[in-house]
């Protein structure tokens, strides 16, 4: 991801943006899962006995309040690049499509705007 926000291998940025930034989301996206599965499981089973030892000991402190902000701020992230590999594939599409309207044009070639080709045809008469 740093790669890709300084463009350090430009052809490869440029070329595969969409992608890398897919790939982003994909691993951002399954850390806030998870940390929201960590954060659920031992929030809920804090203070069962069955589940540690000492229940008494167990106290949902700040480092807990801290994995819940952290779990919101990860899944805020995997929000906004899903939104942004979005935005580069359709980017990307559109000038996918610049380009074939590019190479379908040949060098040129300017259609007359008459239909009668007798008038212009290069002579003096």
């Amino acid at each position: 991801m740093a790669c890709e926000l300084v463009r350090w291998p430009l052809k490869m940025v440029l070329r595969y943006e969409w992608m890398l930034t897919t790939i982003s989301f994909v691993g951002i996206g399954s850390s806030s899962l998870f940390m929201f599965l960590a954060v659920a499981i031992f929030g809920g089973n804090a203070y069962r006995r069955d589940w540690l030892m000492y229940p008494k000991f167990n106290v949902l402190s700040w480092s807990y309040a801290l994995a819940v902000v952290s779990f919101m701020i990860l899944a805020l992230a995997a929000l906004l690049l899903y939104k942004e590999a979005k935005k580069s594939y359709e980017l990307r599409r559109e000038a996918k499509n610049l380009v074939m309207q590019m190479q379908m044009q040949e060098p040129g070639y300017h259609p007359s705007h008459h239909t009668s080709r007798s008038l212009h045809s290069g002579g003096y008469i």
